[in-house]
């Protein structure tokens, strides 16, 4: 058989030159016959040494992972649909665990716990699969590029009498799930991933008093009083369905949960750890440490929180916020606000974590303190103008410096951004400050992403990376229909009045994001899994009502 270069080799002219035009007719049709791998086999030999959009084929994966590291989620995830070569680069295992490492903090906690190398292998699989899923739900988050969203009202009930208004239904996220008071002694929860309902209720149909929500437990208690703390199991966490309680020596001043774990400060500054079903015990958290020793004789640092570490029940954070470090050399002016943050192992003491704010900050307003994504505390501190912070309108010079704040509990690093926004139009610097001060649930800080309702003009904004200098421009709007969910909102005494709307409440993760008032609650889905049982569940609804 005569191989084709012996053919392109046999087309000659008279004189024994080669006939160019019917070799080059015969490339022409050939080009056309074979497949597109053949072509792109004959283009790498033809430029063997191009790089194009095939660079990154011909880097090591070291230099490769360095350069991963300056990257965000989102370039990372889009650097895959550029080649061929460019998806062999971002999807091998090196990459895909330095990505999970980087961005998702708890699964990689959670690959670190097993020591089975099989196992190990097994998961390494597993997460390549999971990553580009994990990845799109979050990106579509931080843009907002919601599947769908639904509104929703409170079930109808007679006046919930015992409980403060407004806050009489506290609507709580956590983990996918909604809940709300439905009267003084049962709360509805709503599973968004599953679509199911359920009603939460003590045996004996006791009050309930305060109380918060986790992925397991709904736990109960009446703030300043003695009486026992009782948690109540959701239904569809496979829990046998009996209420526990424990009964304290001293009063609640705050509660905070994580899974079966409770963590409880009482009026006597005790920091107590109750786990759920089993035994309760107090933590040694003692005088604070010598390197504490500034702080001044007549301020009592104030217990925030105590807060636990995702993937290890041994490790707990206590926080205090609140006080002042004395520093002689700025005289009068010497009181600095402080975050000390105690780490406790196996309940010993083991480190104390302190983040001192630059005096320029002095002035600032600590509005709230959380714990933020991949398990991080956080708090965010506001610097106005005199004018904002007694109630009235800023002018259109205000100049406002806001500030967060984060200590990392795995990295057990501080961090801290701040923006400013100076001679910003005056109906811009009502997105974020409205009189009076902005409350602690209006405003959501998700992975450098602020959302929050803006009261001028009835809308829900999300900001952009706020450590950019130019992160009021990137300002996205959220359809919401604010006033079916609002409500009046109260005077001094409790009455309901127009004049003088509602809070809204806003909380969420990277699945939901849910806005709450005193009316109803309005739920955006980044699931899509959750959307589509959703959706499913509709269906079934319409079918039943035409049957």
């Amino acid at each position: 058989m005569t191989s084709l270069v012996e053919f392109l080799d046999s087309l000659r002219l008279e004189d024994g030159q080669p006939d160019m035009q019917a070799r080059r007719t015969e490339l022409e049709s050939l080009v056309h016959n074979i497949s597109l791998d053949e072509r792109r086999y004959l283009k790498d030999q033809l430029h063997p040494h191009t790089f194009q959009k095939d660079i990154c084929g011909h880097l090591p994966t070291e230099l490769l992972l360095h350069i991963s590291s300056c990257l965000d989620l989102k370039d990372l995830m889009g650097a895959r649909a550029v080649s061929r070569a460019w998806n062999r680069a971002f999807t091998n295992l090196d990459m895909t665990l330095a990505i999970v490492k980087t961005h998702f903090g708890p699964e990689w906690k959670d690959l670190l716990k097993n020591e089975n190398p099989e196992m190990q292998h097994e998961q390494h699989q597993t997460l390549s699969k999971w990553l580009p899923r994990a990845a799109s739900r979050r990106i579509r988050r931080l843009q907002g590029r919601y599947y769908s969203k639904s509104l929703h009202k409170y079930e109808e009930v007679p006046p919930l009498e015992g409980l403060a208004w407004p806050a009489s239904r506290n609507p709580q996220y956590c983990n996918g799930r909604v809940a709300y008071n439905r009267d003084n002694r049962s709360i509805v929860v709503w599973n968004l991933k599953t679509n199911t309902t359920a009603v939460v209720m003590e045996e004996n149909r006791v009050e309930i008093h305060q109380w918060e929500l986790s992925d397991e437990y709904i736990v109960c208690w009446e703030a300043y009083h003695r009486s026992p703390l009782f948690a109540m199991p959701l239904d569809d966490t496979g829990q046998d369905g009996m209420t526990r309680r424990i009964s304290l020596p001293s009063s609640v001043l705050r509660v905070s949960i994580s899974h079966n774990q409770v963590a409880i400060i009482t009026t006597a500054s005790e920091v107590m750890i109750w786990t759920i079903g089993g035994s309760l015990k107090l933590m040694k958290t003692g005088k604070l440490p010598d390197t504490l020793a500034g702080f001044i004789e007549h301020t009592t640092p104030s217990i925030e929180s105590a807060s636990f570490h995702a993937h290890d029940k041994h490790n707990i954070y206590i926080v205090y916020r609140g006080s002042n470090l004395w520093v002689p050399k700025l005289g009068d002016q010497g009181h600095l606000p402080n975050i000390v943050i105690q780490e406790y192992l196996e309940g010993e003491w083991v480190a104390t974590h302190v983040f001192q704010k630059p005096h320029a900050h002095e002035a600032a307003n600590l509005v709230k303190f959380s714990r933020l994504e991949d398990n991080r505390a956080a708090a965010i501190s506001f610097l106005e103008r005199d004018d904002v912070r007694n109630g009235h309108y800023p002018d259109e010079n205000a100049v406002i410096i806001t500030q967060m704040t984060a200590f990392g509990f795995y990295t057990h690093i501080w961090t801290s951004q701040s923006s400013t926004l100076p001679e910003f139009p005056f109906q811009a610097l009502k997105l974020l400050f409205t009189p009076p001060m902005v409350d602690t649930s209006e405003i959501l800080l998700w992975r450098n992403q602020i959302l929050h309702f803006n009261y001028y003009d009835k809308r829900l904004i999300s900001i952009a990376d706020p450590s950019l200098p130019s992160w009021i421009s990137d300002l996205t709007e959220w359809d919401i229909d604010i006033d079916a969910i609002r409500g009046p909102g109260v005077n001094d005494r409790g009455e309901p009045t127009p004049t003088r709307p509602s809070r809204i409440s806003i909380q969420g993760d990277d699945d939901f994001v849910v806005c709450s008032g005193d009316e109803g609650y309005c739920v955006w889905f980044f699931d899509k899994e959750a959307e589509a049982a959703r959706v499913a569940t509709l269906r079934r609804e319409r079918i039943v009502d035409v049957s």
